[in-house]
């Protein structure tokens, strides 16, 4: 989090912000636009306006440039200054936009402003939840939405998110413009804490709208960036410890010196009861979230493709960062220097997801006996961090074994991950023997019994480890979340629009989670998956192709506009 030094949480921001959007329950009405017909219709259009209910996307244009512009521009609403970084492949702009900075304000009221200048209503909720509402001719049915976010974690990329909402809004647009009226209300939300970066948890937002979270829970979240971290004044409450020892200690502590989500939601202008934030079984007709992979399997499938198609050799991984929206063509034979696919050489496959595997997330605690490196004999040590070290690699043994005996069955073999992606050595010195070790672990399935399978053979290893080693490890479980299957009905209608369109497909399992995850509590859910390149994100050279970018949401809104007339 060092990254933040320089990012300031400014209560002049705050201010500005609270006085310029004054939450409340209700839309606020939809700027006027010149190309609306009647002004006080629904949504631009009244009742009576004989324009199209059914729709042919084919003749509706999805303005590429505008929502390429719009994309780069919210890549310089970022807490650190926007660089481009020579270390990746070009483009590869680090973006940094934690929630309830002055920079996350800043692209909150940008959004608001993009999609009132369109015509459209907006409301935020208390947590922060943007919804941006186009009301449908019969506003007693269920609502069809789609959206994702547009916080992101230190030096990440620009299109985590931000496709998904940027795309949702351009989707919306192209087909108001277009002329179409939709029978059911449709909505575009802009989640609040997708990344788990500032509260320790992921998907705030949606966890808070399908009623995962508890109010009372969220409200006594502990802020996790430090005052020293963001390079700003006091995060701490008064009276707290403010020497870096004490700090230190506050941090590993009962956090109850620090700030919460209630106080740094309020401080942003983000006031009321969580109690309102929940949205009931029912107000989703469906739910729709057009994402970037995050992995590597469509561009894998784009390379096979080329491959049968052209007989030629691929030499490297990736496609052009440099490509255009030429629309679909035959691969050529051709390459560029780095063995990278051209964009008229690929033809863009979408993902369309079946299931969305869940997290579980676990904190562990080893506790051992530290001293001098030197004084300290080899036979006496009860070192904390080698005790860590040996569960590192026993969750990596059993999450293979997992898939190995998965694969037996006739599954996929790849459905379980484990990460141990953090971890805290005290007292941190090189010639001091750790005496505590935290770790964080991340566990994902889209099968909770297997995920729960694992747990138990990793329970029995450090059952073994405290006993042979002794140490004392303590276990935490900060989260489980249920995986989530997306709608018969609604796979269905995006196999049927690609098919209609000769747009190649994979359906595909999600294993990084998303706000659809929740979303799936209260509604019918799908996800709508582009490729992106090398399979990476949360980098900066995290990278989708303006084809394909376009291609997904050309079928957003195609299915948006025929869920609307169900």
């Amino acid at each position: 989090m060092r990254l933040l030094h320089k990012c300031v949480i400014s209560t002049e921001a705050s201010r500005l912000h609270r006085d310029a959007q004054r939450r409340d329950l209700h839309f606020a009405p939809a700027m006027r636009s010149r190309r609306e017909r009647t002004p006080e219709g629904a949504g631009g259009f009244s009742p009576g306006d004989t324009l199209r209910t059914t729709i042919n996307i084919m003749q509706v244009t999805i303005n590429s440039e505008r929502l390429l512009n719009e994309l780069h521009h919210l890549a310089t609403l970022t807490d650190c200054p926007p660089a481009t970084d020579p270390s990746f492949p070009a483009p590869a702009v680090a973006v940094t936009r934690i929630v309830f900075t002055p920079r996350d304000l800043e692209a909150r009221a940008w959004l608001i402003s993009l999609a009132q200048a369109a015509g459209f209503q907006t409301r935020v909720d208390p947590v922060g939840n943007i919804f941006i509402r186009w009301p449908g001719s019969d506003e007693g049915l269920g609502v069809v939405g789609t959206g994702s976010h547009t916080d992101a974690i230190p030096h990440a990329g620009m299109y985590d998110g931000t496709v998904g909402v940027l795309g949702g809004l351009e989707a919306l647009r192209s087909l108001k413009e277009y002329g179409f009226i939709p029978k059911r209300t449709l909505e575009l939300l802009m989640f609040t804490s997708e990344e788990p970066t500032r509260f320790g948890i992921g998907c705030l937002g949606s966890r808070l709208l399908g009623g995962v979270l508890s109010p009372a829970k969220a409200d006594a979240l502990p802020d996790l960036i430090s005052e020293t971290e963001l390079g700003a004044p006091s995060t701490t409450k008064p009276g707290a410890p403010s020497s870096p020892a004490a700090s230190s200690q506050a941090k590993v502590g009962s956090h109850d010196a620090r700030l919460t989500l209630h106080d740094v939601r309020t401080a942003a202008g983000f006031t009321g009861p969580l109690t309102d934030v929940p949205l009931p079984i029912g107000y989703y007709h469906a739910w729709v979230e057009l994402h970037i992979e995050q992995g590597p399997l469509l561009e894998r499938e784009m390379k096979e493709s080329a491959l049968k198609e052209t007989g030629s050799v691929l030499k490297g991984t990736g496609f052009s960062p440099s490509g255009g929206s030429r629309g679909l063509q035959a691969p050529e034979k051709s390459t560029h220097e780095d063995g990278a696919l051209a964009p008229e050489e690929s033809k863009t496959i979408l993902g369309i997801v079946t299931h969305i595997a869940a997290p579980a997330s676990y904190r562990f605690i080893v506790e051992g006996h530290g001293g001098h490196a030197g004084a300290l004999l080899m036979p006496d040590r009860r070192d904390a961090l080698t005790a860590a070290s040996e569960i590192i690699l026993s969750v990596e043994r059993h999450t293979l074994a997992a898939n190995a005996e998965a694969k037996l069955t006739g599954e996929s073999g790849v459905d379980s991950v484990a990460t141990v992606g953090a971890i805290n050595v005290h007292p941190g010195a090189v010639n001091s023997v750790p005496s505590r070790v935290t770790l964080m672990l991340d566990i994902r399935d889209t099968d909770p019994e297997r995920r729960e399978h694992t747990m138990s053979a990793l329970r029995a290893d450090i059952a073994e480890i405290q006993s042979r080693r002794g140490v004392r490890i303590t276990e935490e479980r900060i989260n489980a979340d249920t995986p989530a299957i997306s709608a018969d009905h609604l796979v269905s209608t995006l196999t049927a629009l690609c098919d209609d369109e000769h747009i190649p497909y994979k359906k595909m399992v999600s294993r990084a989670y998303h706000d659809t995850n929740f979303m799936a509590r209260i509604a019918p859910v799908a996800m709508l998956f582009i490729p992106c390149r090398n399979g990476v994100s949360h980098r900066p050279d995290e990278y989708a192709t303006p084809e394909s970018i376009t291609l997904g949401t050309r079928i957003l809104a195609r299915a948006l506009a025929q869920l609307a007339n169900e």
